[in-house]
Order: C-alpha cells, then structure tokens, then sequence
C-alpha cells in the first residue's frame, strides 16, 4: 500500500570466493523507502454545447471512466462534478474546467485522479422575437411598401441584460395587388446594447393586413336641359374623364350609363343621377369606381297659362328682343334671361333691372342653331325656343 518510509527488507545476498566458507553475511536492514500513489485519469465525457443563458454553467456527457488502475484493484468514480465555461459569453470552443471527481473503493486510497481537462464546448446566441408591432392597411398605390404601427419590443432578454432594438427597418406587402390578409414582410431590425452579442434576433412574422381599392372619379360630364316630357330620362353632354388612376395602370371607363332627373316636373336646376359606368383594364380590380356626382339641368315647359314674354323675331339674325308683359315685372323683380343651347349648355345670361320690360339680346358670338331662352324673375319662369340664322 501507498505510504512513507516504508520498511524494504532485503533477502538473497551470498559469498563467494575460496575463503568464503570462513565468513557469514548479514543481509541489508534498516532500508526505508515511499510508495506513492498512481495517478488516475478520466476519459469518456465532453462538454455540451448550450444556448447563451447568462451564466458559465456547463453540462458534461458521456460515461466517465477510470484509466490506469493496476490489475483487478477495486476503485471506482465517486463525487458530485462541477463543470464551468471559461466565461457566460457567446463563443466558440470555450474552455470548460470540471471539478468534483473523487475515488471510491477499497483500493482508492492507493490513487489520485486528474479532474477531465482540454474539454471545450460551445455558448450559442440566444434568439429574441420582436412583438408589438402590426401592419397597417393602406389604399391601393401600386406599390408594395407597407408601414407598421405599435411599439417594438423585445422578448427573451435574460434578466437584465442590456440589450435594445436597433435598424432601420423595410416592410413589404407580397404583392402590389389589392386583397386582404396580405402578407407583410418586415426586415431591418438589429439589436443594440452591450449584451447585444449574446443574442440574435428573428424579424417579426406572421403580419398581414389590407390594400383596399382606390376610389376613381369621373368629370368631364354635364346634364343636359329637355322640354318636358312627362319622363325623368336624361341625357349627358362631355368626354368622361378618370381621376385619380395610379402611374401608367391599364385603366379604362366602360359600361352603359344611365342618367336620371329627380323629378319630371319642370324646374331648373333639377338632380340628375348617373350610374351604369364601370372599370375595364388589367389593373381595374385594384379600383372601386364613383359615379359621376352634382350634376343637374332643368326640365322646361314651352307653355305658360299666360303670356308674360314674347320673342321675336323668330327666326333671328342680329338681336332678340324680349317684351314682358308690363304685370310681370314690378319695382322689386330682376328678371334672368339665360340662353341655352339645344345639347343644354348654358352659353349667356343677361340680367335686367326692376320694372324693365323690354330686354335685347345680342346676336353676336352667338352660332346659327336652336336656342331656349329661358325668362324669370320673382313673378314668373317662361320658356321660348328660337332660331338663330
């Protein structure tokens, strides 16, 4: 067994020689010598990889396994290990120190053993999720670039590590398109802070929201005056006109408009509503269309009960002259004379002071073709029509 000063006996020494049968030889006493102990090692266990958590604390694997026991002596591994990174950081090969292995058995106290050395594993970043954000919706632009609203956050910081959100970020819908529930791609984050090496972070997922369909309008367009005819059809003068179509989108005005009076009844500046256009193109499923909105005209009557005005001459070439029935006008009526052309154009007014009763209208400027003339003021409306040479 191991120990110090341990009593060597020595046996076997002889003599030789032709005198030697005269002497006797005593065998060496008094030797001391040490038996120290083999040293052991282990072999058998790694180090594991980890993903960063903030501490050194290492795990081992494997089975640990005693090398260098002389024969069938009874040893065995004993102790409660301790394995520790170098340090808590992010790294690769990172030295792990183990501590903690003891001996056991009847023969353990002619041993030492050596704590697993050279061993090395690897602190991996941990992943942070960002949450808080969402994507706003938007009107059709035809462009794919999308914007988020909320607040960014991180989450899986451990403990109190500084670790802040960073970047400048791009978010993109999938397609320029309109739909719902779109796909929105967010990139850009990066993380701040002076921990901000121990971790990685993954761009938010899973955001969708809407491009709804830009609304087009249509000008260009006016109602168009009639006679009355107990109907409330109505016609429409002008080029239809989109507004508001994006860059060069194929977008084209199609459809059958209907255009409709509020009422039959004769009066001027009557409601008149249009529907029947619609969107024809490739890029028309990305607009919703309004139709064409304020438009009015007047439904005229050709016949009074009574004659306020009369015209004349008719045909007419140089100038109109209009004579009101003298109990049409009074010291308060301002009578409006406004001409208008057969398609229902207003192309002239004229007004008159009160108690005027003769009125004359140029010719000039004034095309040949068919006229209403249309006369009011606070005692009565009358319609003419009249020809212009």
């Amino acid at each position: 067994s191991v120990g110090t000063s341990k009593a060597v006996t020595v046996t076997g020494y002889t003599l030789g020689g032709t005198a030697a049968g005269n002497y006797t030889v005593s065998q060496p006493s008094g030797l001391t010598a040490n038996i120290t102990a083999k040293g052991l090692t282990i072999t058998g266990v790694t180090a594991n990889n980890k993903e960063y958590d903030g501490n050194s604390t290492a795990t081992l694997a494997g089975t640990a396994a005693l090398t260098g026991i002389v024969g069938s002596d009874n040893v065995t591994i004993e102790g409660a290990t301790t394995s520790t990174f170098n340090t808590a950081s992010v790294g690769t090969s990172k030295a792990v120190t183990v501590t903690g292995y003891t001996l056991g058995g009847t023969a353990a106290g002619n041993y030492t053993v050596s704590q697993p050395s050279g061993l090395t594993a690897n602190i991996t970043a941990k992943g942070l999720t960002i949450t808080g954000v969402t994507a706003n919706n938007k009107e059709y632009d035809a462009n794919i670039t999308a914007t988020l609203a909320g607040t960014a956050a991180l989450t899986g910081i451990v403990g109190s590590d500084n670790v802040t959100i960073a970047g400048s970020t791009t978010s993109t819908f999938n397609t320029a398109s309109v739909g719902t529930s779109k796909a929105v791609t967010v990139n850009g984050y990066t993380l701040g802070g002076t921990a901000a090496g121990n971790y990685t972070v993954s761009q938010p997922t899973g955001l969708t929201a809407n491009i709804t369909a830009k609304a087009l309008t249509i000008s260009g367009l006016t109602a168009n005056n009639k006679i009355i005819d107990g109907n409330t059809n109505a016609t429409l003068s002008g080029i239809p006109t989109l507004n508001g179509v994006v860059g060069s989108d194929n977008v084209a005005i199609g459809g059958t408009p209907v255009a409709t009076f509020a009422s039959s009844a004769a009066g001027s500046d009557i409601a008149v509503g249009v529907t029947g256009y619609t969107l024809t193109g490739t890029a028309a499923s990305n607009y919703i269309l309004t139709q064409p909105t304020g438009l009015s005209a007047g439904i005229f009557s050709l016949s009074t009960t009574r004659e306020d005005a009369t015209v004349g001459p008719v045909p007419f070439t140089i100038e109109l002259n209009i004579q009101l029935n003298r109990a049409a006008v009074s010291a308060t009526s301002v009578t409006t004379v406004r001409v208008f052309s057969v398609d229902g154009k207003l192309v002239r007014t004229v007004t008159a002071a009160p108690k005027t009763d003769k009125i004359t209208l140029s010719g000039a400027n004034l095309a040949q073709g068919i006229y209403l003339i249309e006369i009011s003021n606070n005692q009565f409306k009358q319609i003419k029509r009249v020809i212009k040479n």
